[in-house]
């Protein structure tokens, strides 16, 4: 019932990848994950893809667009939902299973976390950003994306460049009348850690500027999941 699409260009987020589907309590689900370098070793992938069910690996040349990367994946989607799951987050088991609930519940067509935790590695602190739960909003953070496939008829993900796409999308799609609904910021968590392993180049200090601190933690994990 539950697509999820996640494209990387890291190798060492393998086992990540894998564990954030695996964990997921929403029985029916596929992963479907495009390597977005054609250096990556598409077998190691595959190999490890055997050890899990409905798990597909394609890989496209690193000048293909994350947007081209996801519109090819939806294409290859089997089910009426896609989640879009970044290779380097935490989503907890029950992330699905909220999000999916919001469907049924709110009528919504993009389901999402306006206000969600973050984790500074660094420093271990746990923090919360924005304060928008449980509400229609005009958009939702880019890493928690759930919506109907059907939407991707009418609304695709811009393939002009690499940083935006998700908010693009999320722009055209309330333009042609989808409704985006914020969960709550529970069972995802954005993992900060250097900015240069991030797509979004953003300073700790600014992005701690809309944060509010919850605790240091080695095991943010206890705080962030919360079955619903």
């Amino acid at each position: 019932m539950v697509s999820i699409i996640t494209c990387t260009i890291r190798p060492e987020y393998i086992n990540h990848v894998f564990e954030n589907y695996e964990r997921q309590t929403w029985k029916d689900k596929e992963l479907i994950i495009v390597l977005n370098r054609e250096d990556m070793d598409l077998m190691e992938w595959k190999k490890k893809a055997e050890q899990y069910q409905n798990v597909s690996v394609y890989q496209k040349p690193y000048e293909i667009t994350v947007g081209e990367c996801k519109n090819f994946a939806i294409k290859k989607a089997k089910f009426d939902y896609i989640a879009k799951f970044d290779d380097d987050d935490y989503y907890s088991p029950h992330f699905l299973s909220e999000g999916m609930k919001a469907f049924e519940d709110k009528n919504a067509d993009i389901t999402g976390k306006c206000a969600y935790f973050a984790y500074i590695e660094r420093t271990k602190e746990l923090v919360t950003r924005f304060n928008v739960e449980n509400r229609f909003v005009s958009a939702v953070c880019d890493s928690t994306l759930i919506f109907k496939k059907e939407i991707f008829n009418h609304v695709q993900f811009t393939t002009k460049q690499n940083q935006g796409s998700d908010r693009q999308f999320q722009i055209e799609s309330q333009e042609k009348g989808y409704k985006i609904y914020s969960t709550s910021k529970y069972n995802y968590t954005n993992i900060r850690r250097d900015v240069k392993y991030h797509t979004w180049k953003i300073s700790e200090e600014n992005f701690l500027k809309n944060c509010r601190f919850v605790a240091n933690t080695d095991h943010y994990k206890n705080l962030v999941d919360k079955e619903f």
